[in-house]
């Protein structure tokens, strides 16, 4: 069964990022039926353990808690 992703409210990307104190960029998707946070590449795993109150968006301005994320974008 193909996976499914949560998506930007404002754009429908399902490629999304946090930033650590420093300005590095992590990028993830978030399953979502499990809500799995799932590391683009290995070297971004950290974004698990990190604070996901502030989710930026990869293709747009937007930017808000994992609440505000979308199952369907129409």
């Amino acid at each position: 069964m193909m996976k499914r992703y949560l998506m930007c409210p404002q754009c429908g990307a399902e490629i999304l990022y946090i930033e650590d104190q420093n300005g590095r960029q992590y990028f993830f998707r978030i399953e979502r039926e499990t809500g799995e946070i799932e590391p683009t590449k290995a070297e971004f795993d950290a974004v698990k353990d990190m604070d996901l109150s502030e989710i930026k968006c990869s293709q747009c301005s937007w930017k808000g808690g994992k609440h505000k994320l979308k199952k369907y974008f129409y």
